[in-house]
């Protein structure tokens, strides 16, 4: 017996399975997750690491001489 092709039922599996896996991510989030805050303080803290990584660490450009 020959089975008819169904695009549909195809389809259908193919969102079952990524429903799967998607809540499969979520559920590892949940439960492995951290609370560390992905965009708290990176700016400057990231200011300050170019300042060490470019080897620039004077006191001048952080002081205002009345300017």
């Amino acid at each position: 017996m020959d089975k008819v092709y169904n695009p549909r039922v195809f389809y259908l599996k193919l969102l079952a399975v990524a429903l799967i896996i998607f809540g499969a991510r979520l559920w590892v989030i949940h439960n492995f997750g951290n609370t560390v805050p992905y965009w708290d303080q990176w700016n400057s803290e990231a200011a300050f690491l170019f300042i060490l990584a470019e080897r620039q660490l004077y006191a001048y450009p952080h002081f205002s001489w009345g300017q």
